[in-house]
């Protein structure tokens, strides 16, 4: 029996979750906790993972969709060709077939002038005026397609702006056409207020494996905190080279939040918050004791490196701005941590 694949809820009060993207295609193979689709909402974009072994079929929404809450998105069946019968939506445009056969084309001309005629695209399938109608999301949240993030991102258009002028999201390429007119007009984007975000996995078992080693080792017990804070400073270190420089690493402990300097630069068992106060480098997160899987923050004074632990993998998210770090030196910071997470021994050695 096919299993579905329901769009969850991921927040408080969350009508819609908007598809950023399909990590497995339709036909392919699929275990138990394997990650399906990335989903954003509520500023936060998480992995969803597979609940059932198969295939993954009748996928029924693409990326940049937004899909309401519990609606079926997709089945795993146990063959990679099987059609699920009775299945929502889809099923039902090919039940009436003397209805969709004939004439495909003669039932939009009474419904378009009834239709929203500024929704997405002009395809006539009778899915798009439901697609458009979450238009009113969660004020200060910004839902857009992947292609509309980077149209604004490489013209440097700032969708707040749509959002600030009532624009009803998910955005599409089409919306940023305002943004452009207001360009043309003098109105300007601040570029340096927008945060950009990368994510990486990292499979559980080497950290694992590490951490029993260092057990075995040390005479005191290793804090997982000490194991990011000793190489996220080592990895900022190298992607910014900072040879000589303090790197401060602001991390949150069970007290609050407290300050590390230093910490590549001492022993794993050895980590404590410094006494001395110095602007932060960047911030760890660290919420692998939470039930969070994956998140998108702000970050408004520094980088903020976020590590959290869905089931069987890690999942680190570095968001900056544009005045914080460059584009290379983002890509190399988290490149060069979750190296080192990937091979600790051999970092730590």
């Amino acid at each position: 029996m096919a299993h579905e694949i329901i769009m969850p809820a991921l927040g408080m009060a969350q009508d819609t979750g908007l598809i950023v993207s399909w990590l497995k295609n339709e036909g392919d193979k699929v275990d138990v906790g394997d990650a399906l689709m990335e989903v954003e909402t509520d500023k936060a974009t998480m992995e969803v993972e597979a609940e059932a072994a198969g295939f993954l079929t009748n996928v029924r929404a693409k990326a940049g969709e937004d899909v309401p809450v519990g609606d079926v998105i997709a089945y795993i069946s146990e063959s990679a060709d099987e059609v699920v019968e009775g299945a929502p939506k889809e099923q039902a445009a090919a039940a009436p077939a003397p209805t969709e056969t004939p004439t495909p084309k003669a039932d939009p001309k009474p419904e378009p002038a009834a239709a929203s005629p500024d929704e997405p695209p002009k395809s006539a399938t009778a899915t798009v005026p439901e697609k458009a109608a979450p238009s009113s999301a969660n004020q200060g949240q910004i839902l857009a397609s992947p292609k509309a993030k980077k149209a604004a991102f490489d013209e440097g258009l700032d969708l707040s702006q749509l959002a600030a002028k009532g624009v009803p999201q998910p955005y599409h390429v089409k919306d940023l056409d305002m943004l452009r007119a207001d360009r043309a007009a003098g109105v300007q984007p601040q570029m340096a207020g927008q945060t950009f975000h990368i994510s990486a996995r990292v499979p559980g078992k080497m950290v694992r494996a590490f951490k029993e080693w260092l057990n075995d080792n040390q005479q005191d017990e290793i804090a997982d905190r000490a194991i990011w804070l000793g190489f996220a400073s080592s990895a900022y270190r190298e992607a910014l080279g900072l040879n000589e420089d303090n790197v401060n690493i602001l991390s949150n402990t069970s007290q609050g939040y407290a300050g590390y300097i230093n910490a590549d630069r001492q022993k794993l068992s050895e980590i404590e918050p410094a006494s001395v106060e110095i602007a932060p480098s960047f911030v760890v997160r660290d919420l692998t004791g939470t039930s969070i899987q994956a998140l998108q923050l702000n970050a408004p004074t520094c980088p903020v490196l976020s590590i959290s632990k869905p089931k069987n993998a890690y999942l680190i998210a570095l968001d900056f701005q544009a005045d914080q770090l460059s584009d290379e030196q983002a890509i190399d910071f988290i490149t060069s941590f979750t190296a080192r997470l990937n091979e600790p021994l051999r970092h730590l050695l």
